[in-house]
């Protein structure tokens, strides 16, 4: 499936107010890109990086201006991983596998 995936700071799709969004276009090689929001619950803030799992392209790491995020079904649920998992609730720029 191609699928594209992106991150913004600032909101393009769905409510004003929104300060960023994670979204999916579906179909983006074949001219029939299907836009869909899968921004993580939560504050509303900026998301400024995005990774996927290059063994199991479900999973998708989302870093934002208060922490980490992991969905393991492409975006349907998320969680948030803070100080349980080691990681403090901080800003991530840039997310790495």
């Amino acid at each position: 499936m191609d699928t594209l995936y992106l991150t913004t700071a600032a909101t393009f799709f769905g409510p004003n107010g929104r300060s960023g969004s994670v979204l999916s276009l579906t179909g983006t090689f074949a001219g029939t890109a299907v836009p869909r929001t899968i921004t993580p619950p939560g504050p509303t803030v900026a998301y400024r990086a995005l990774a996927i799992d290059s063994n199991d392209s479900r999973i998708l790491y989302a870093g934002s201006d208060t922490g980490l995020w992991r969905s393991a079904d492409a975006g349907n649920n998320w969680q948030r991983i803070g100080p349980e998992s080691g990681l403090p609730y901080a800003p991530i720029r840039d997310v790495q596998m």
